[in-house]
């Protein structure tokens, strides 16, 4: 599965970039410390699951790394591990949670091309 998973991230990213655009691609969030915060118990059947989500990262990292292309690593992000940035189910995020990854976006995107390169007021509203 980890080859297949590569192998596909790679052939998209590569087709991006031969359209002439830059792909950007995330990690998952580390979902395990909002989940405990929020009192809940990571069971031993979702243990494998956060194991692949690690695994899945990592060649998200490793792709993005080799291709040179936009990264937005949320498993990194101390933010995106907060329970108050995830809908009931602690699994997706809420409309914190979105205007945070937003705004991680945003930052990125800033970092990435220089202070020419892109100007927004953040908030949008400001």
């Amino acid at each position: 599965m980890a080859k297949t998973f590569e192998l596909g991230l790679t052939v998209i990213c590569h087709s991006i970039q031969e359209a002439g655009a830059e792909p950007p691609v995330a990690t998952y969030p580390d979902l395990r410390p909002a989940i405990s915060a929020a009192g809940g118990v990571v069971a031993a059947s979702w243990r494998q699951f956060f194991a692949r989500m690690r695994e899945v990262n990592e060649i998200i990292r490793d792709v993005a790394g080799r291709l040179d292309v936009f990264l937005l690593d949320l498993e990194a992000e101390p933010a995106m591990q907060d329970s108050r940035h995830l809908s009931r189910d602690l699994i997706h995020p809420n409309a914190l949670g979105h205007h945070e990854a937003a705004r991680l976006v945003v930052e990125m995107l800033a970092e990435r091309l220089g202070p020419s390169g892109l100007e927004i007021a953040w908030p949008p509203w400001a």
